[in-house]
């Protein structure tokens, strides 16, 4: 809004640099008391997401995605 825009074109809208750091797991704290959530970029990869899960999980860390790149973790 700083920059010229609405109240309403700013709703659902973050930060990318404080979601980026949100990822590293230092959000920032916001006036209502929620911290910043974490912002998903896997660009336009988000359908083969599930390669990097382990044990149906709907979760994965770092090490899982390096794991599956580096090929120490086959899919």
């Amino acid at each position: 809004m700083a920059k010229g825009g609405t109240k309403e074109g700013a709703e659902g809208r973050v930060c990318l640099c404080n979601a980026l750091v949100a990822n590293v797991g230092l959000p920032q704290a916001l006036p209502d008391g929620s911290f910043e959530k974490c912002l998903i970029t896997m660009g336009n990869d988000l359908m083969n997401a599930g390669r990097f899960c382990v044990n149906n999980s709907t979760e994965f860390s770092a090490k899982d995605v390096a794991d599956v790149l580096l090929g120490t973790r086959v899919v």
